[in-house]
């Protein structure tokens, strides 16, 4: 199956996801990585790596990097709003990569080749504890990221609906009318 064809079957679930995390008031994160959202820059650069991974970019499709999604998360986790004991589960995940890594290669994940990184991933959606649902909210978060409007801080330029061929409905939210500032 293609990603085309496999983001369309799941966009809808992504869809209602992104529905029910309505309440997390996202906006532009600060220019810079911040010691405040709790993870090192090794660990910002770790988590950086984990998403292209998941999503890399490829010729006629964007990836993690072109939708943001580390800026993405990054607003999530500087959020007040959003619980804390998911703050942690995403820091602790993000820490058990390179945790995972080191036990398999002796290396970071950032010092990894390809086939490296996939197994340590798969090493940890099998076998270590929260490890695949932790997967599965990075999944998640790129594709809030992927398939967001533009003015929540993903999506940037509409990559992703384009990608898709998505036409989004109307009226969108101006910046000054986002609905966390209402």
């Amino acid at each position: 199956m293609d990603r085309r064809h496999f983001l369309k079957i799941t966009s809808a679930g992504a869809a209602a996801t992104a529905a029910t995390t309505a309440s997390l008031p996202l906006f532009a994160a600060p220019a810079q990585r911040s010691g405040d959202a709790g993870l090192s820059d090794q660990q910002w650069q770790t988590l950086d790596a984990v998403l292209d991974h998941l999503f890399p970019s490829e010729t006629e499709a964007p990836g993690a990097k072109d939708v943001k999604a580390l800026h993405w998360l990054q607003t999530v986790l500087l959020d007040d709003e959003t619980d804390e004991i998911h703050k942690q589960f995403l820091r602790a995940g993000v820490a058990q990569v390179d945790e995972t890594s080191l036990e398999l290669y002796q290396k970071l994940f950032i010092a990894l080749q390809q086939d490296q990184r996939e197994a340590v991933l798969r090493n940890m959606e099998k076998s270590k504890q929260q490890g695949r649902a932790w997967l599965q909210e990075m999944i998640r978060y790129i594709f809030e990221a992927l398939l967001s409007d533009p003015v929540y801080g993903g999506n940037p330029q509409a990559a992703g609906w384009i990608w898709l061929q998505h036409i989004p409905g109307f009226p969108r939210p101006p910046k000054e009318k986002r609905y966390f500032l209402l």
